[in-house]
């Protein structure tokens, strides 16, 4: 089993990742000519919702663990670079990109995206 990408993230930043996830997913999936990497972003994001929306209605700022799969995170990695920027989702980059360093995953640049 390849270990997963492991993140600790405030509120904001949990919510900067599930808005692009959302936003970058919504209503996309649907289509034959989907691309699989949106597949791939879709099912992580339905699958950690319930965790992200717990994560917002506490009262803390404490910072949450999030598991991302190694492919999850390869993928938020190469499309958040050409995504406007955002602080938040830069702090998240920066993160997903040690973790990728340190294990020598960093995929190689990609010039065009699967829609």
């Amino acid at each position: 089993m390849v270990p997963p990408v492991k993140l600790k993230l405030d509120k904001r930043e949990a919510d900067s990742l599930f808005s692009y996830l959302r936003n970058e997913t919504d209503g996309k999936i649907n289509r034959p000519d989907v691309g699989t990497e949106l597949i791939i972003l879709a099912e992580y994001y339905f699958k950690t919702f319930t965790k992200a929306v717990n994560h917002q209605m506490k009262l803390d700022n404490k910072l949450v663990s999030y598991e991302i799969p190694l492919s999850v995170a390869r993928i938020l990695h190469t499309r958040i670079q050409f995504y406007p920027y955002q602080n938040n989702l830069q702090m998240i980059l920066g993160s997903i990109d040690k973790q990728l360093v340190n294990r020598k995953m960093v995929p190689a640049a990609n010039k065009q995206l699967s829609l």
